[in-house]
């Protein structure tokens, strides 16, 4: 198994876990960003701070084929069967040098930490957003169905039928 082919490949990677999780600590800040938007029911920020999370993601996934690219190349070299799924399994069947393996291990769980950390904020801002949609669905429902609120049919609908004319100047 050629050493430096691997140990070259092994960085490359490095470098790439290193890149995404420089691109998941910007969308876990966008979140945060878009939880205030959430709160503030500021819907012109949300939208685009939503937009932008979404080109960052199209960025993401290109990083993620390479990563992926270059795992497929590890097995290669190291004539595997199996494709690797961990990271642990690279650094377990690979001959290089420790400190590569633990950087490997290193931005490898960081990754999975920011990206763990992103999903737990995204189902924060899931639920805050359904339960504002839920709060103003039952807001509107209880307002149309009562006559007080004058949303709702009322009890003389046989009167509000007919025109109205209204002076509006005085």
């Amino acid at each position: 198994m050629p050493y430096d082919q691997l140990s070259t490949i092994c960085n490359e990677l490095i470098e790439i876990l290193k890149q995404e999780e420089g691109l998941y600590l910007d969308l876990v800040k966008k979140e945060s960003d878009k939880k205030s938007a959430i709160l503030e029911r500021d819907a012109a920020t949300l939208l685009k701070i939503t937009r932008e999370q979404e080109d960052d993601i199209r960025f993401i996934d290109r990083h993620e084929t390479q990563r992926s690219n270059l795992v497929k190349q590890i097995s290669h070299l190291v004539q595997s069967d199996n494709e690797f799924t961990k990271i642990s399994d690279i650094t377990n069947s690979i001959t290089v040098s420790n400190e590569l393996k633990e950087k490997l291990l290193h931005h490898s769980y960081a990754l999975r930490e920011v990206m763990l950390t992103l999903k737990n904020i995204s189902k924060v801002n899931q639920q805050v957003l359904e339960d504002n949609h839920q709060l103003f669905q039952t807001m509107i429902i209880e307002l149309t169905k009562t006559s007080v609120s004058g949303y709702g049919p009322g009890e003389n609908k046989e009167k509000t039928r007919k025109s109205i004319f209204i002076n509006v100047n005085g």
